[in-house]
């Protein structure tokens, strides 16, 4: 039996401006289950209020109130993320990440509005030779855990955006419908990473993609998306309210 819980996702892990990340918030419950686990999200998470943890059967869901937010269950994932580039070529993915326009520019993820030291700031872009995006990322004390790594929640998090950017074209306005992460190893604070996303394919509205963490060619961590574009009156109310 799970013991009676709660989560909670504090507000300078947002995605949009009013609510969570959706790999953070992902994270946040799907850390209460081992292994391989895929997270689907239902609605908002909201911010800096508890969610009421819940089991039923083999699977566990968050909510607040009445109003399901999301729910997590053990899951394989589909298959190995391809090769990484050398470090020295991610770090040039940077410089083709599309900043101008973006449409949630304060995420703590991606969004370009983000502080170093606040966001994660990962810009991953597309690389001659690569089929995909990558960029680096060097952990910072911020994002650590009382042992010096990084927090489950937060590798979980830079699983969710560079997975979006491996869609050619860039669809568009577009949110995470699920995760299924498997972490190999939780990062040191000061460990330089690759990070890389890539497109498995679309139908209409859906996009299934991946994304990896690399260590000097090790894979720490990965994860399957499905990345949901919204009716245009829910994407013009999404972005309506953005910072």
């Amino acid at each position: 039996m799970l013991a009676a819980r709660s989560i909670l996702i504090p507000s300078r892990f947002n995605g949009p401006p009013n609510s969570g990340n959706g790999g953070y918030s992902a994270g946040a419950l799907g850390t209460l289950l081992e292994g391989s686990v895929e997270v689907s999200l239902r609605s908002p998470p909201p911010l800096d209020v508890p969610l009421e943890v819940r089991r039923e059967g083999d699977r566990l869901e968050a909510w607040h109130d009445t109003t399901l937010v999301m729910f997590a269950q053990p899951r394989a994932l589909e298959g190995r993320p391809p090769s990484p580039p050398p470090f020295r070529e991610a770090r040039r993915g940077s410089l083709t990440y599309p900043s101008e326009g973006h449409p949630l520019a304060t995420c703590f993820v991606c969004g370009p509005k983000r502080a170093a030291g606040d966001g994660l700031r990962l810009f991953t872009g597309r690389l001659e030779g690569f089929e995909g995006v990558a960029d680096v990322w060097t952990p910072d004390a911020s994002v650590a855990s009382a042992d010096g790594q990084v927090a489950t929640e937060v590798v979980w998090a830079a699983l969710d955006c560079p997975s979006y950017f491996g869609i050619p074209g860039q669809p568009g306005f577009a949110l995470l419908g699920s995760i299924c992460a498997r972490i190999e190893r939780r990062p040191r604070v000061g460990e330089p990473l690759v990070v890389v996303g890539w497109h498995r394919r679309s139908e209409g509205r859906k996009h299934q993609t991946g994304s990896a963490l690399f260590s000097d060619g090790e894979l720490i961590a990965q994860a399957d998306t499905l990345w949901i574009q919204p009716r245009s009156e829910v994407t013009k109310h999404m972005l309506a309210s953005r910072a």
